[in-house]
């Protein structure tokens, strides 16, 4: 399963998608690296039903951003998924 989110600065659309099937969808706030610090993102993901996804086992994650401007933006936003 993967999942895919596409993130500005209000909200997040994800998507649990398994073999070409949409298998849920859900509407968090936005996770704008530029204005969202890893402790925020973390608190996101944990309120959210992300959290039961990731239980399920996912093998990838493409996460979809405003605010990832440069490399070190970007690495930051992976590191703090990963963390979750």
């Amino acid at each position: 399963m993967i999942i895919v989110a596409d993130s500005g600065s209000t909200k997040t659309e994800w998507r649990l998608i398994s073999k070409d099937k949409l298998l849920a969808s859900t509407l968090t706030v936005g996770l704008n690296p530029l204005a969202h610090n890893r402790d925020t993102t973390i608190a996101v993901l944990q309120a959210s039903e992300v959290v039961q996804w990731v239980k399920r086992g996912i093998e990838e994650v493409h996460f979809y951003s405003a605010g990832i401007i440069d490399v070190t933006l970007e690495k930051n936003a992976a590191k703090n998924l990963k963390l979750f």
